[in-house]
């Protein structure tokens, strides 16, 4: 996997989150207003791991899609009914399987 665009996936997320007030949508993901902001901001966006989670686990998205913009039917077939541990295990792997990646989330990663 290629070095994760930032500003792509900040507007997918925007995309997803769609016109809602960023308190409602922080809400609506239980993630901070300041996490969300953060991932979704135009100029200087720093997706946050929690976000990342939320929004594919939440939307009901394949994370890769999220992440790259490229969608993974086998991925998303797993999920669809999978439990939000099994959502982040397959962000975090995601996001470690390029080291350049990891700086898509400011937020160390759990193991």
């Amino acid at each position: 996997m290629s070095a994760i665009d930032t500003a792509s996936v900040a507007g997918r997320l925007r995309h997803l989150v769609g016109s809602r007030t960023v308190t409602d949508a922080a809400n609506q993901l239980g993630v901070s207003e300041a996490a969300l902001r953060l991932s979704i901001d135009a100029d200087a966006p720093h997706p946050t791991i929690e976000v990342l989670i939320a929004a594919a686990q939440r939307f009901g998205v394949d994370p890769t899609w999220i992440l790259t913009g490229e969608y993974d039917g086998g991925t998303h077939r797993r999920l669809l009914d999978g439990a939000v541990d099994d959502v982040a295990q397959a962000v975090r792997r995601l996001l470690t399987t390029d080291p350049v990646a990891n700086a898509a989330t400011p937020a160390p990663m759990e193991p």
